[in-house]
């Protein structure tokens, strides 16, 4: 596939593997629609550009670039209902500002909170995002802050429970194993309460969680 990072779909039993991009940039950072139609990304290095947000349909095609606000954009996230796509710019990254804006292309919003890594809350009320190295979360619309927790690493977006009452984060902390730090999953209840590690392997290392309903 060259140097240069592609996007790919894999059946579920791994044996059959579609490639979605074929190009000389780098393609980040996938994110599925709800509906499992299209899928937005980040495009890294096109035509002298920065990272620029894309959407394209499932199998590849119709892919276009949204008309986001500068060549900063990292971590797409679609709303539940499909109808927002909730995404940071980093053009400064000691302020990432948050911007929600329409699949297709339109009604681009500045939400009046800073952060990256966002994520919705399945019932869509709610977002957790990380700021330096703290665990927010605020209303959709950007209102009602609320620091849950803080020393949080940014090793992979905070994810929420399927049922919205949890939220689950990496962690860091000096190991004793090695001479860089271990990063660890845990738990914390939406109001900041019950704050928990999920497991105590040794000498390990844990990133990206991730919810499944079964």
């Amino acid at each position: 596939m060259g140097r240069d990072p592609e996007i790919l779909v894999v059946s579920a039993d791994g044996r059959r593997r579609s490639r979605l991009t074929r190009n000389r940039v780098a393609d980040l950072d996938p994110a599925w629609s709800p509906d499992g139609r299209r899928i937005a990304f980040v495009s890294i290095g096109g035509g002298g550009r920065g990272r620029d947000l894309y959407v394209m349909r499932a199998d590849g095609s119709r892919r276009r670039r949204l008309g986001a606000p500068a060549t900063c954009e990292t971590d797409p996230a679609w709303s539940p209902d499909g109808r927002k796509i909730l995404f940071a710019s980093v053009c400064d990254p000691f302020s990432p500002r948050l911007y929600t804006i329409a699949p297709n292309g339109r009604g681009l919003h500045r939400l009046p909170i800073t952060g990256f890594a966002p994520a919705w809350s399945p019932q869509g009320g709610r977002l957790a995002y990380l700021r330096t190295s703290n665990l927010l979360t605020a209303n959709a619309d950007g209102s009602e802050e609320f620091v849950l927790t803080s020393n949080v690493s940014a090793l992979g977006r905070p994810a929420w429970s399927p049922d919205g009452q949890q939220i689950a984060f990496v962690r860091t902390q000096q190991s004793d194993c090695s001479v860089y730090d271990e990063s660890h999953i845990y738990l914390i209840n939406r109001d900041g309460t019950g704050e928990s590690r999920l497991f105590y392997p040794t000498c390990w290392s844990d990133s990206s969680p991730d919810w499944r309903r079964f």
